[in-house]
């Protein structure tokens, strides 16, 4: 029988990395234009709280199910209806309507579920291994890319064109993106099994937590790590514009400029973890360097500097966005004790068990001013948290796996983003 003709990789790495910022851009964009959707909606800005935090329930289940629609339909498909249900969320949210912005909230959120695990799945079986770092380090530029086009891109978008319309530019680029990818297909999915039924959530990500203690402390210290990067993506329009005095293009701008710095910070922190051949001590490092920008975010007012204020965000974002890859290099461990084909469901039910539920618990704070809103990402009890998290799973991690790959090696399972 004759080898499937081998893909073309750079188109693969192109439409992987466009799927993650469109994703991405489904994501961001009404905490990106939401004091401009208050206004048409006549609710708080606040309130943007509760959109997030349903649209991350609903990935959290989406990742949750996606081991076994990537097994069945294949990565290209899933990612294929991935598109197809965030064009439905974004045109749901753009109706006009409290209510059908909470449903395509909702369908937003099961499908950034689902690209994930999908586009990896892509990667890991197509990509040489010699050239596979190099790949994946490109496609999850496609998160802080989207994140930075929504920012820049969005509200002067809202302004001049109404709320909805940046929500029907993202409709039509994630359909466009759905059929471009139709004709690679077949080579793509050719490795589908469909006998694999699709049996719904999968927990394996739990029981792997539940039957290892230091994988357990990890888990909480990126819990903590996300939670700060959420509330700073989620809030941070909706603090410029309504406590500081921000306009929506200027706030959007800097949104765009954390994202920058975040990414940039990603690259920073993995070398110094590769230097330093001790990411725990980075990450421990970083807790604190988070902890110092959001106790100064507590005190922020209309009297600071406005290029204060700047600089503030942009160290948060350098250490609440870029933490991420210093997960990595512990994946390249944890491939060397699960091979990958052994495990085929698993970076879908553990991909983003953490940063799917870390949110959830601020369904409440939609209720507050901005500064209270932004309030889970500065308290010292939150503070507190991660940095004893941290300190912990130091612990446990060397008591545990002193030395070798061991559980922490998982990280990247529980913490990519």
């Amino acid at each position: 029988m004759p080898e499937p003709p081998r893909p073309n990789l750079l188109g693969l790495l192109a439409e992987t990395t466009a799927i993650q910022a469109v994703g991405t851009m489904a994501v961001l964009v009404v905490p990106t234009i939401a004091p401009k959707i208050a206004d048409a909606l006549g609710v708080p800005a606040g309130r943007v709280g509760f959109q997030i935090s349903l649209l991350y329930l609903a990935a959290m289940f989406g990742s949750l199910s996606a081991g076994t629609s990537v097994a069945r339909l294949g990565p290209c498909r899933t990612g294929q209806v991935a598109m197809l249900l965030t064009a439905a969320g974004c045109m749901l949210a753009a109706a006009g309507n409290l209510a059908t912005l909470l449903l395509g909230s909702l369908v937003i959120g099961a499908a950034y579920g689902v690209i994930n695990p999908a586009s990896s799945d892509l990667l890991m079986r197509h990509v040489p291994a010699g050239r596979r770092n190099l790949f994946f380090s490109i496609k999850q530029t496609g998160v802080p890319l989207g994140g930075t086009i929504i920012g820049l891109v969005g509200p002067a978008t809202a302004l001049y064109l109404g709320w909805s319309a940046p929500l029907w530019i993202i409709a039509a680029t994630a359909v466009a993106l759905a059929c471009a990818s139709q004709p690679h297909r077949a080579s793509w999915d050719a490795h589908r099994d469909i006998s694999v039924k699709l049996s719904g959530l999968s927990l394996a990500g739990f029981r792997t937590l539940a039957k290892n203690p230091a994988l357990f402390w990890l888990a909480s210290a990126s819990f903590c790590f996300a939670a700060i990067q959420l509330c700073l993506l989620a809030f941070l329009v909706v603090l410029l514009v309504e406590e500081l005095g921000f306009d929506l293009v200027a706030a959007g701008a800097i949104l765009a400029a954390v994202q920058v710095v975040g990414a940039l910070g990603r690259i920073v922190w993995g070398i110094v973890a590769d230097r330093a051949r001790n990411g725990l001590a980075v990450l421990l490092g970083l807790a604190l360097l988070m902890a110092a920008a959001s106790a100064a975010v507590i005190g922020l007012s209309p009297a600071w500097p406005k290029i204060l204020v700047v600089a503030v965000f942009q160290l948060l974002g350098v250490s609440a966005v870029g933490w991420n890859s210093v997960a990595r290099r512990f994946g390249r461990r944890l491939e060397r004790r699960f091979p990958f084909r052994d495990r085929p469901a698993e970076p879908a039910a553990g991909d983003r068990i953490d940063d799917r539920r870390r949110d959830v618990r601020d369904l409440h704070g939609g209720r507050r001013r901005p500064a209270g809103v932004l309030g889970p990402a500065c308290r010292a009890g939150e503070l507190c948290l991660e940095l004893c998290a941290a300190r912990r799973l130091c612990a446990r991690c060397r008591r545990a796996d002193p030395g070798g790959p061991g559980a922490r090696g998982a990280l990247t399972v529980i913490l990519r983003v």
